[in-house]
């Protein structure tokens, strides 16, 4: 496979079909983004790539891969996403399943002896299904495939470690330093496990934290606010079409403990005070973005146009606002627009 006249007719076909891969990648990696969104999962890092000619070229020369067309490299068209949790591994494959045709699927936890090593992200090649394919901005895609990887932080790290030395078995590692690398194993394997400890903790507080809040309003709202007080809080006060999944409450506890306040009392007074205002701008900018999209003029202030807006679902449901959005508007509304220089100053 190695000849001048056969390798000259793949990258021809490389060529000619690279642009239409990169389009389909696009698609589809947008396409797992949403189906993964409307379970609620998120992936902490989305990479993907289209096979490079110089990487199909060194695995023909250096590792024998026989090819007889570039469309049909498994991996040619790769997308990998990293999970914080464990859980969202099987929740995404189940996902990448029910959406796309399979044709073959390797559970790396399934294929590894209790005495070997390794802590590797699972594979999935797929093709669209036939159902996809019937529709207009799907058809042209019906020769490609793709390789999905999906795996947690953790056996992120590890593939990362062993693709850098080529050490993907137990036959690839010098006996002097296997020790070492099944135990790096081992201990990337109880990170994902104290990562599931902390999650479990962190839900049976917030849990409790509910039940206290119906069962004494008064005791939780003199508590001092961290960031699941304050998302509790939040929850019971403000609208929750305006709550997204990554609301950035660190950040915002930074911002209130700036102006003092402190404690659930606090925060509530805040809210009471300028909630319906906020919400008047919240629906305000939201109009504003329904009439940008029709390509139709805004009657209200010239100001709106400063803002940005990427989530046009959101702007159907007539919010602009996060949670934390709204509370930054309040905290605009009682200390000035230029409340943060203020402060940045004094500090």
């Amino acid at each position: 496979m190695s000849d001048e006249v056969d390798l000259n007719t793949l990258k021809i076909e490389y060529d000619d079909i690279k642009a239409n891969a990169k389009v389909f990648l696009n698609k589809l990696r947008n396409l797992l983004i949403e189906l993964l969104s409307r379970e609620s999962i998120v992936a902490n890092i989305v990479e993907s790539r289209v096979k490079e000619w110089k990487s199909i070229l060194r695995n023909i020369n250096e590792k024998g891969l026989v090819v007889d067309k570039i469309i049909n490299i498994a991996d040619l068209i790769g997308i990998r996403f990293i999970f914080l949790f464990k859980s969202d591994i099987k929740k995404a494959g189940k996902i990448i399943e029910d959406n796309l045709f399979l044709i073959d699927k390797k559970i790396m936890a399934e294929r590894l002896e209790i005495n070997q090593f390794g802590y590797q992200s699972d594979h999935y090649e797929v093709k669209l299904t036939e159902d996809r394919l019937r529709l207009d901005d799907w058809i042209d895609f019906r020769k490609f495939q793709a390789e999905i990887q999906v795996s947690t932080l953790a056996q992120h790290i590890w593939t990362a470690v062993s693709s850098k030395y080529d050490y993907h078995s137990e036959r690839d590692t010098p006996e002097e330093i296997k020790r070492s690398v099944a135990l790096l194993s081992a201990e990337l394997e109880i990170v994902d496990r104290e990562i599931k400890r902390i999650d479990d903790e962190r839900e049976m507080y917030r849990e409790q934290s509910k039940k206290d809040l119906a069962e004494d309003l008064v005791k939780i709202f003199e508590m001092n606010l961290n960031v699941d007080i304050l998302d509790l809080i939040l929850i019971i006060k403000l609208p929750s079409e305006n709550r997204v999944e990554d609301e950035p409450f660190s950040d915002l506890l930074k911002d209130l403990e700036t102006v003092g306040i402190i404690t659930g009392n606090d925060l509530v007074d805040l809210i009471d005070k300028h909630e319906a205002e906020a919400i008047k701008r919240d629906s305000e900018i939201a109009d504003y973005f329904k009439l940008k999209y029709q390509g139709k003029a805004h009657p209200f202030n010239e100001e709106l146009k400063y803002y940005y807006s990427s989530d046009p679902e959101r702007i159907k449901k007539g919010v602009f606002f996060s949670f934390a959005g709204l509370v930054k508007e309040m905290l605009d509304l009682e200390f000035g627009e230029d409340w943060r220089e203020e402060e940045a100053i004094k500090t």
